[in-house]
């Protein structure tokens, strides 16, 4: 997928007829009460950049973890939750200082936009990505409608991974005075809507596995193992540890790490009913190892179990002979959005001369290793990163 300020990629958008025998229709790219999605950059997106007459300067680079990253003369730029119009901008104006009106265009592909799940008893289950100011009611027209007579459908968002369960009032959702149950989505809500027809027979299995899809069950139910089976077992980058389990409005969430191969265990085995729902989700946590590595990229941690500072260091080829391991960096983001650098020295770990227990990685942290001559804190001013220490201090 690719996004540029050129570029508008417009999309048919579905909405619901809000009546009880109303049809699902679409409603145009072009229509008067369809408004374009506005993108904003985050962290881990891909931005293409090319300056107009300067082929050196052309190239691809990372948004970091912090929403940052640099560029040849402009230095170091804060893009986090910026359009990118706004990015050419500020592009433009950091090459002014050595350019005459550059021309800057940006392409943002591989970009992680936020997801939702309509997951149950509707026409298309499966992830969506959030479209800015999405409410409840145009994520179920988008994925297809209720597969059953909306009467007889029960619909519960599930919020904060589990944490809450805001039940809906469907049939009300579709009449004219439902406005108050058509909430604002937020992104990794999951809608879940349950057929109340006991006739259901089926269990969906869907996520991290080689064939997602709907699987008939028997009325008392199949074992999680089975079905794991049939949608051809968990992927590699599955979250096993993260299993959850759908059923009537509840999230359960299930370590199948140890129980994949106990057929008799009564967690792997507890059945799952007509109407459940199994998600075996994707592991998305990572770290970056940056600077003086022979791999410097983003790695996936390890699913339930911690990432040291000198795994992540293995991970990214060890060090390079110009590295100064004793001066190494862990950038950290605090739960208040400020910055942290840890100092971290590598040769002591590396060599086992370390006296104190190695601390683990937290998801987001970007390990850096610097070259040789730099101290602790200055490869983050080789990195652009000046303004945000001043910041800190």
């Amino acid at each position: 997928m690719k996004i540029s300020s050129t570029v508008l990629a417009t999309a048919l958008v579905v909405s619901f007829c809000p009546s009880l025998t109303g049809a699902w229709s679409p409603v145009r790219a072009d229509s008067p009460s369809f408004v374009a999605p506005v993108y904003t950059i985050s962290s881990g997106d891909q931005l293409d950049i090319s300056v107009l007459g300067h082929d050196e300067l052309k190239q691809t680079v990372t948004v970091l973890p912090d929403g940052s990253f640099n560029f040849p003369i402009a230095g170091h730029l804060d893009a986090s939750g910026l359009t990118i119009e706004a990015v050419e901008a500020k592009l433009r104006k950091g090459l002014s200082k050595q350019l005459n009106q550059p021309q800057v265009t940006v392409i943002a592909h591989d970009v992680a936009i936020p997801q939702i799940s309509v997951l149950g008893a509707v026409k298309t289950p499966g992830l969506y990505s959030l479209k800015l100011g999405w409410r409840l009611l145009e994520a179920i027209a988008a994925s297809g409608g209720p597969a059953q007579d909306p009467v007889l459908t029960k619909v519960t968002v599930i919020r904060d991974s589990g944490k809450q369960s805001i039940p809906i009032d469907f049939e009300a959702l579709m009449e004219d005075n439902g406005n108050s149950q058509d909430i604002v989505l937020k992104p990794g809500d999951v809608i879940l809507a349950e057929q109340l027809d006991p006739a259901s027979v089926e269990v969906q299995v869907l996520g991290a596995v080689n064939k997602p899809a709907t699987y008939y069950v028997p009325p008392n139910g199949s074992s999680i193992l089975n079905l794991l089976t049939q949608a051809g077992g968990p992927l590699p980058n599955a979250e096993l540890s993260q299993v959850q389990v759908m059923h009537a409005g509840h999230v359960v969430n299930i370590d199948m790490r140890t129980h994949l191969n106990s057929a008799d265990d009564v967690v792997a085995s507890t059945p799952m009913l007509p109407g459940d729902v199994l998600m075996v989700p994707v592991n998305s946590k990572n770290v970056s190892v940056l600077g003086e590595v022979h791999n410097p990229a983003t790695y996936t941690m390890p699913d339930g179990d911690e990432l040291t500072p000198s795994q992540a260091l293995t991970l990214a080829g060890g060090p390079t002979e110009d590295a100064n391991k004793r001066n190494g960096s862990i950038l950290r983001r605090s739960p208040s959005g400020q910055v942290n650098i840890i100092p971290v020295d590598f040769n002591a770990l590396l060599s086992g001369k370390s006296t104190a227990p190695e601390a683990a990685l937290q998801p987001g942290d970007v390990v850096y290793l610097p070259p040789k001559g730099q101290s602790n804190f200055s490869p983050w001013n080789l990195l652009g990163l000046s303004p945000i220490i001043a910041l800190m201090k």
